[in-house]
């Protein structure tokens, strides 16, 4: 990835040159570190900074209708210090 002067910036892969005026990556910040290292040391500064976690995802499912109530779900918060960050039901 280049970044130009003017604002845009440059993508390079196999299948050849990307130009465009903004990108937005879903690399996870680790990984765009490097990407970003030459054009912006302070970007990659702030990026090897944020710690990341493991997370899993459980998916059940009854047949029928179970809940009592429509729902979409909940989050819970951080200030519980549980090991689960919310629940999504498909009501």
């Amino acid at each position: 990835m280049e970044f130009q002067k003017d604002g845009g910036v440059v993508v390079k892969c196999a299948e050849g040159e990307l130009v465009a005026s903004k990108v937005i990556s879903a690399l996870p910040a680790h990984k765009l570190a490097p990407v970003v290292q030459q054009s912006h040391p302070g970007l990659t500064t702030m990026l090897n900074s944020i710690k990341s976690v493991t997370v899993g995802m459980v998916n059940l499912e009854w047949p029928g209708k179970v809940l009592p109530y429509e729902a979409f779900g909940f989050l819970v918060p951080s200030t519980q210090r549980l090991p689960i960050l919310g629940a999504v039901f498909d009501t």
